[in-house]
């Protein structure tokens, strides 16, 4: 079936029948607005999720930041409503393999890496843009990871992908996940969580209504 964001309607994209499917766009200012999408099957062998709301953007620390004491881990706010997270840098692979330890080793156990690599093969795809306009420089760096949790004799096994976009001039640097999305499933549902992400990535489309709406809203902010 089709599954449309009740929030705004930014985004239609294919989802499984038969599964539990919660989500949409969340806005928490009037240019920070996240989507986010979490999928799981009825008989809770597999659960998929795209995007993840409780991401904020982050600030790269700096000397300025750090001497008037928005160090690593504290919150620090340009205006407009907009609340960033301190935080070093991090390429897709590396967000990807930070961000299933923190969210899957409390509910699933140890969290085991299998697989950890970049993808700059799809950076390009993605429309990666090192643009070097007034000063500014945009990049986006991709990667993925394989992981195994908890024990046997029922290991689950997952797989996310992430990128991560840099924005930066002047010495300061902001940065965001702008691709995340992956599983989480029992070993004998592992192709099927696969197939149904993949589904589900291939049919995603932005809605250019949602769009217009979103563009200008924040050129009036």
């Amino acid at each position: 079936g089709t599954f449309r964001d009740p929030t705004a309607g930014a985004f239609p994209l294919d989802v499984p029948r038969g599964g539990t499917v919660t989500g949409g766009r969340y806005r928490f200012a009037p240019v920070d607005a996240r989507p986010s999408l979490l999928v799981k099957s009825p008989d809770g062998k597999v659960s998929i999720s795209a995007g993840d709301h409780e991401l904020p953007s982050f600030t790269v620390p700096t000397p300025m930041l750090t001497a008037t004491g928005f160090i690593e881990g504290r919150w620090y706010s340009p205006g407009y409503g907009v609340n960033m997270l301190v935080r070093s840098y991090m390429k897709g692979a590396d967000f990807a393999a930070a961000y299933v330890q923190s969210k899957f080793a409390s509910t699933c156990g140890v969290v085991r890496i299998d697989q950890h690599r970049g993808r700059p093969d799809l950076d390009a795809r993605l429309g990666s843009i090192h643009s070097q306009l007034s000063g500014i420089q945009v990049s986006l760096a991709t990667g993925e990871v394989a992981f195994t949790c908890g024990q046997d004799p029922k290991p689950r096994r997952g797989y996310y992908f992430a990128g991560t976009q840099l924005t930066s001039a002047y010495g300061t640097g902001i940065w965001n996940v702008q691709y995340l999305h992956g599983f989480l499933a029992d070993d004998d549902a592992v192709e099927l969580a696969a197939a149904v992400l993949a589904r589900m990535v291939a049919s995603s489309r932005l809605n250019p209504q949602w769009a217009a709406v979103q563009s200008n809203i924040a050129g009036r902010t």
